[in-house]
């Protein structure tokens, strides 16, 4: 038997990925903000990390997250 086997669904659509857009909002706030290299490197990672959760557990396309980056990029 399977213990899982769906973990989320959420609506219909999700483009663009709002975790990839918040994520990577708050890395790129953290970048300019406070300019040190190891906070930036483990905000990127913990951002990749996220993104990479998402096409992991079948959520989102990895097209969405690139939205999502630019999204929180450019917010």
């Amino acid at each position: 038997t399977k213990l899982i086997d769906t973990v989320h669904r959420g609506g219909r659509y999700g483009f663009p990925s709002c975790h990839a857009a918040n994520t990577f909002g708050l890395a790129f706030f953290v970048w300019f903000l406070f300019r040190k290299r190891w906070l930036t490197v483990f905000m990127m990672g913990w951002a990749l990390l996220t993104c990479y959760s998402r096409v992991y557990l079948g959520v989102h396309y990895p097209g969405d997250l690139i939205a999502g980056t630019l999204v929180g990029r450019y917010r």
